[in-house]
């Protein structure tokens, strides 16, 4: 995780399970759409995927797919990497299930390009600070 204090937001990876696990767990979602989840208590997570390097597709990615749930999310998987498939634009699928009313939901699905160690891959949270525990805060 790492803090803009310029604008007042953390920017969480979706390898770091245990910090999405601490937002998402005990809430639902009540509104979805375009590239936000807003949960029940007001916190907004914005996924962002990967830019990449901007002059070839190395480490980009995209958003594919987003949902909500009514019910509470009891349980958040680590973000399951696996390849894109045939039918996809890009290499690999970053998926973020949970589970919710013993249902296995498909919160976040990104999709893009593998990266060579230079760009990054998959996607991030943008979250503003006052919605982070007070023990994640800076």
């Amino acid at each position: 995780m790492y803090v803009s204090k310029h604008n007042k937001s953390a920017y969480i990876d979706h390898t770091e399970h245990e910090i999405i696990a601490r937002l998402i767990e005990g809430h639902s979602v009540l509104k979805y759409g375009d590239d936000i989840l807003q949960l029940d208590n007001n916190v907004n997570l914005k996924v962002l995927p990967n830019d990449g390097c901007g002059g070839c597709p190395t480490g980009e990615a995209w958003l594919k797919k987003i949902r909500g749930t009514e019910n509470i999310i009891t349980r958040v998987e680590p973000v399951l990497v696996e390849d894109a498939g045939e039918k996809s634009g890009g290499d690999l699928k970053w998926t973020l299930f949970v589970f919710a009313g013993d249902e296995r939901i498909n919160l976040v699905e990104v999709e893009g390009f593998e990266d060579n160690g230079f760009y990054g891959e998959g996607f991030e949270f943008e979250v503003k600070l006052h919605h982070l525990p007070e023990d994640l805060r800076p």
